[in-house]
């Protein structure tokens, strides 16, 4: 359970400075791209505090056994890596980056649409939890980042 009053405020601080970190992390790590200098990484992954509960156990521990101050590597094991992807795509890559990423959002919905008609009709079984696109989850993100490499190789165009 999580506390109240100043408690919560620390456990909010906490909760922002390790999914910006995560964020940064991921650009640098990932796309090989810098949404903060050096010296702000270094300072923010410093004030990190991997013993405060944030009230979500599995990050909770994910950032006390995997977290480190002086390396962004860590963020390869991050448990939700699929929504820091989201994230960094949405408001902190380039805006062409954020524009072919919206785009390929868009292109794997109507696949996914698609998708859910066709196995209607083809009387294939389907599960519940896939009757809606969620651009955030795990099967979002990876339609997503499929679409993106399909434009990449020129198979289709999405730009």
């Amino acid at each position: 359970m999580l506390a109240d009053g100043p408690q919560l405020d620390r456990v909010a601080i906490e909760i922002k400075r390790r999914i910006k970190v995560s964020v940064a992390a991921y650009a640098y790590e990932v796309e090989s791209e810098s949404i903060m200098s050096d010296a702000e990484y270094d300072s923010l992954s410093k004030l990190i505090n991997p013993a405060i509960e944030t009230g979500h156990a599995v990050l909770d521990q994910f950032f006390r056994e995997k977290f480190t101050d002086y390396s962004g590597a860590w963020i390869l094991d991050h448990p939700e890596l699929h929504r820091v992807r989201h994230t960094y795509f949405s408001y902190y890559a380039p805006e062409r980056d954020q524009k072919r990423y919206r785009k390929a959002l868009s292109v794997g919905e109507r696949m996914h649409y698609v998708y859910e008609k066709m196995a209607s009709r083809l009387g294939l079984e389907k599960r519940v939890a896939h009757t809606r696109f969620n651009p955030a989850s795990p099967d979002g993100q990876l339609m997503a980042a499929v679409v993106q490499v399909m434009d990449e190789e020129k198979v289709i165009h999405i730009t």
